[in-house]
């Protein structure tokens, strides 16, 4: 991956023992997309201004089109953005000429292994007010007909659509995570007056939450008491 220049990594180097070594190669990203990013510096600016490839949900009635068509020699006028309109998604689903592959999810939203059928494409994904932006739609179909299918979308037109879902059921386990620590802990709750004490009690909410740490819930009510009282 590309990186920032060594005087500005030596910079940055202090600030690393805040992050995991994972957060902080985003952080890296987003510095770099900062200093090339023109007028406005916001996070959108600046991540466009690194390869970060997005997965997301993908409505079935999306708007999506063929890629926009070569110019002609001599071909004069403002060049077109789109090509001809896809059929929706919805109709897809239900068009028997569709060509299913059966796959194993593992860790199907943090639980055990799924078996779905999908079907992948590329397209150009057309939204009102931004242009259209090159995607690969994937669609989920459950055989056992005990979720509703859905769709996925990912800006990596090359990314394997196994990939795409298994990288998408993940966040779930994260937003869980934060969720569970939030509710339980009272995770970015307290209120501190030093920066150091922001430093030890966030990641100490997390540690006490994780799978890792096997302590009755009663102790860890305890230890967060004393975790906010030291802070």
């Amino acid at each position: 991956m590309r990186t920032l220049p060594a005087g500005m990594i030596r910079v940055l180097t202090p600030f690393a023992p805040l992050f995991s070594e994972r957060v902080f190669e985003h952080v890296q990203v987003l510095v770099t997309g900062a200093v090339l990013t023109p007028g406005k510096r916001t996070v959108s600016s600046a991540l466009r201004r690194r390869p970060i490839t997005f997965i997301t949900r993908l409505r079935l009635d999306a708007a999506l089109y063929e890629p926009a068509p070569p110019r002609k020699p001599g071909q004069i006028g403002r060049p077109r953005l789109k090509g001809e309109r896809l059929p929706n998604l919805s109709i897809v689903l239900e068009d028997p000429k569709t060509a299913w592959t059966p796959i194993t999810v593992s860790s199907w939203y943090g639980g055990a292994q799924r078996s779905v059928e999908i079907a992948s494409e590329t397209a150009a994904w057309c939204s009102t007010g931004p242009p259209a932006v090159p995607i690969r739609w994937v669609l989920i179909h459950d055989p056992r007909e005990e979720f509703e299918s859905q769709a996925l979308l990912c800006t990596d037109l090359w990314a394997d659509p196994g990939r795409i879902i298994s990288w998408f059921v993940r966040c779930w386990q994260m937003e869980s995570t934060f969720q569970e620590v939030r509710q339980r802990l009272g995770f970015e709750t307290g209120r501190h007056w030093s920066e150091t004490a922001v430093k030890r009690t966030a990641p100490a909410h997390l540690a006490l939450e994780t799978e890792t740490v096997k302590v009755p819930r009663g102790l860890i009510e305890r230890l967060t008491d004393a975790v906010c009282y030291a802070a």
